[in-house]
């Protein structure tokens, strides 16, 4: 029989400066920070050794707080300014590279959050989490881990996580759960957690409240073009994708894609990946240079850099690949060079948003995908938004808006399907 813990302190004994000290560098720069509590699984799915519905621990489950108010929160050097909720004025500490909030919620353990000074990773922030979790917090035994929400705040992503565990006690085992909320934002890049069964909702609503609230004296200047689109596996949220887009005096374009994927490897585990992909342009929309980095979990799994050799079609590439070093040279089909993500979407507009079937044939370069450019084809069957891809041997169903950009994509994965959606978008490519 596995008895409920108010309070995570298997998890808590990680300590959180331990695991925040170790946020640095990765696609966009990386990191987290430890504690743990309550049971949150795959959807569908019971963690092991947990106790049936209507035990006391899955009473404790569903408990929520009350009594919580807008506080202020105090940075004193200024750099910050905004609000959480909370039901005592909260905790804000300076340490070494991060602001560290402690925000009383009427439990036993606040919620822990901390704004970082540098960017982070979505992903690799919570696979280092929970591999630190499970490397110092003795004696705990994961039972589930898994995403369970994402969504926009703002002009930037989140996603949220929870990681159900057990541990020995002298009382029997003794059960807890960790909810995990990142946000990666370039002003205020924040991370949550809270280590305690229950309080899903009050974690979320405080945790989005905060992420909502604070803001940076001198924020980033905003970007010309905002799309983030949400992707789930089945009924799963497993990420999203960033894009901004930016035009210089020169009329060169800088259309740059950050992603976060989190997907379940079984109930005990799931795999992060994070993507940053950079492509600049010319006005005319050809393909002068692209630049991609992939960490998986917490390891640089592939950096590519393609630039165009003068004004012409060929391209030269350099990078690596699993640790091996790639270099390729080749000519586009089209003798002005690569078209940009722009010039494609201007084509498709033309092309199969005209009340017509047809067909476009494009050749581009993805380099997640292989690291030579390849045909791409898009079909519509009645000219209207609705059309398939063809990317290779893969097909895709998807959606085109009025300005003929994908904004809605699915995929079949096995006996699931993959779906991307726009959830937010602002501004003029």
């Amino acid at each position: 029989m596995m008895a409920p813990r108010g309070r995570g302190a298997a998890l808590l004994a990680v300590g959180a400066a331990a695991v925040v000290g170790v946020v640095a560098g990765c696609a966009t720069s990386a990191g987290p920070s430890g504690r743990a509590s309550g049971a949150a699984s795959a959807p569908g799915a019971e963690p092991a050794g947990a106790p049936k519905a209507g035990s006391v621990f899955q009473t404790l489950l569903a408990r929520e707080s009350t009594g919580l108010g807008p506080r202020p929160l105090a940075f004193p050097d200024g750099s910050l300014a905004g609000e959480v909720e909370a039901v005592a004025p909260p905790d804000v500490k300076r340490e070494a590279a991060n602001w560290a909030i402690a925000v009383p919620i009427g439990a036993e353990a606040p919620i822990s959050c901390f704004v970082f000074d540098k960017a982070i990773d979505a992903a690799s922030t919570l696979v280092r989490f929970i591999r630190l979790a499970k490397e110092r917090a003795k004696g705990i035994t994961v039972q589930a881990v898994a995403p369970t929400d994402v969504g926009v705040i703002g002009e930037t992503a989140y996603v949220m996580a929870a990681l159900t565990y057990t541990v020995p006690s002298p009382k029997g085992l003794l059960g807890g759960q960790v909810k995990l909320m990142v946000r990666p934002d370039a002003d205020v890049p924040l991370l949550c957690f809270h280590d305690e069964v229950g309080y899903a909702s009050t974690f979320k609503r405080v945790t989005v409240g905060l992420a909502r609230s604070v803001k940076a004296r001198r924020p980033s200047p905003p970007a010309q073009f905002v799309e983030i689109q949400v992707s789930h596996l089945g009924d799963v949220p497993i990420g999203f994708e960033r894009r901004t887009i930016n035009t210089d005096a020169h009329g060169i374009k800088y259309d740059q894609t950050i992603s976060c994927q989190l997907l379940p490897r079984s109930a005990l585990d799931m795999a992060g990946t994070d993507r940053v992909e950079t492509e600049r342009s010319d006005a005319t929309g050809r393909l002068i240079q692209l630049d991609s980095v992939e960490v998986e979990g917490e390891e640089i799994e592939s950096q590519f850099h393609l630039a165009r050799q003068g004004v012409g079609r060929e391209y030269t590439l350099k990078g690596k690949q699993s640790g091996k070093d790639v270099t390729a040279r080749f000519k586009s089909r089209e003798k002005d060079g690569l078209p940009s993500s722009l010039l494609v979407a201007s084509r498709l507009r033309a092309s199969l948003l005209g009340g017509k079937p047809a067909e476009v044939r494009v050749e581009e370069y993805h380099p997640g995908l292989a690291p030579q450019p390849f045909e791409v084809v898009y079909r519509s069957k009645d000219g209207g938004a609705a059309v398939t891809m063809m990317l290779g041997q893969l097909e895709a169903t998807g959606r085109l808006d009025d300005r003929g950009m994908v904004e809605q994509v699915s995929m079949p994965i096995g006996a699931v399907v993959m779906r991307q959606e726009r959830a937010f978008v602002r501004g003029t490519p």
